[in-house]
């Protein structure tokens, strides 16, 4: 049974992995592969063992999605044909933006108000296998940022201008636009004897707490940061947005009974019958509203807000596929747990020069939580 406790956690737990995603920007990876500059070569970094070339015509690809924001009937497909180890993805897409956007959604940067197609988020299969599912984006150039997900392999697919660079003086680019490497291409950090950014960040805290215990600060603060005025919530104004908005409210337990709750009626008392009641379940109270920034870290590493939308977008597409098909409450069906974005904000460059910034520095993962609840 999905409790108003067990349904706050699922809320708690995923505010957790998106302030660790997208404001934890120095060590975060948006997917297998880390946006890491390079000068020379096409070995994107140590955690791809293979990858190989996306072959399709981004024109034609874009022709498709402008088609379909113009169309006012007909069928509201875009298909792609993407070649890549050694056969061709038939992708027959639809938009899935109402999935991913609340209707009056909101997106901005440091300098105010900024336009983005919300409308480029899309899901399908591939025509040739109805068993696999598509989710990914149309970028502002056309390219399909996505993973195709079949019973065998999980296959990703990307823009390769996000993952390297060209040395300047050869004035050479890349003969192909995408890259498409699958999951079993990605090295097992963890039998690797590898850790992720924010697990060797803990454990050096530890081994300061052991070396210096008389002069240790809290354990979320880096060394240097527990004096700083700026990293103190009561610093900042608190937020004029309306508290708990309605998608915000906790699961009635009152108000919504979960399938298979069992209710115990008087003659169960004499002939142990058992009472099963079901409800359906609203939508809306299965919803999580989201309000998403990325620090200016992230935007450094991403270098324009379209960009850093399409990869926050990403996360939540493919956290919905995740948590749609989960069976929190173990009656045996999923459980349809959601999430839409309401607001999104880039914070910039810029955003440096504002005393009111809330994450100049660098934080660990505690810390960014108490920053960021205090908006």
């Amino acid at each position: 049974m999905l409790t108003p406790r067990s349904s706050e956690r699922v809320v708690q737990l995923f505010l957790l992995v998106s302030v660790c995603t997208f404001l934890f920007a120095e060590h975060l990876i948006a997917s297998p592969l880390d946006p890491l500059q390079h000068v020379k070569g096409l070995d994107l970094n140590s955690w791809i063992g293979h990858f190989e070339p996306a072959h399709y015509e981004p024109a034609v690809f874009k022709a498709e999605h402008h088609r379909i924001r113009r169309s006012l009937g007909g069928l509201p497909f875009v298909r792609l044909n993407i070649s890549g180890h050694g056969r061709i993805f038939k992708l027959k897409l639809a938009p899935d933006h109402q999935n991913i956007f609340a209707e009056d959604v909101v997106f901005e940067s440091t300098n105010g108000p900024i336009s983005f197609e919300s409308n480029s988020v899309y899901s399908g299969i591939l025509e040739d296998d109805d068993s696999a599912t598509v989710h990914g984006i149309i970028t502002k150039d056309g390219l399909f940022d996505g993973t195709v997900f079949t019973a065998s392999e999980d296959i990703y697919i990307e823009p390769v201008s996000r993952y390297l660079t060209f040395n300047n003086s050869a004035k050479k680019s890349p003969s192909f636009h995408s890259i498409m490497y699958k999951s079993s291409d990605v090295r097992d950090l963890v039998k690797s004897g590898a850790n992720c950014p924010s697990h060797r960040l803990h454990l050096d805290q530890v081994k300061k707490f052991h070396k210096y215990p008389k002069a240790r600060t809290k354990r979320w603060l880096l060394e240097g940061e527990a004096k700083n005025p700026y990293d103190e919530p009561d610093h900042y104004p608190k937020s004029k947005l309306p508290p708990n908005p309605p998608y915000d409210q906790p699961i009635d337990e009152i108000e919504m009974e979960l399938s298979n709750r069992t209710f115990t009626d008087a003659s169960s008392l004499v002939f142990g019958r058992n009472v099963n009641k079901r409800a359906v379940i609203d939508p809306k109270k299965t919803t999580c509203m989201l309000y998403l920034q990325a620090d200016h870290q992230f935007f450094q590493k991403y270098g324009t807000e379209e960009a850093c939308i399409e990869v926050m977008s990403r996360h939540v597409q493919r956290v919905n596929a995740i948590y749609r098909s989960t069976d929190f409450n173990q009656d045996g069906r999923s459980d349809n747990i959601t999430f839409m974005v309401k607001r999104i904000k880039v914070h910039t460059m810029d955003a440096l020069k504002d005393p009111l910034y809330r994450f100049p520095n660098n934080y660990g993962v505690e810390k960014f939580l108490e920053l960021f609840s205090g908006e």
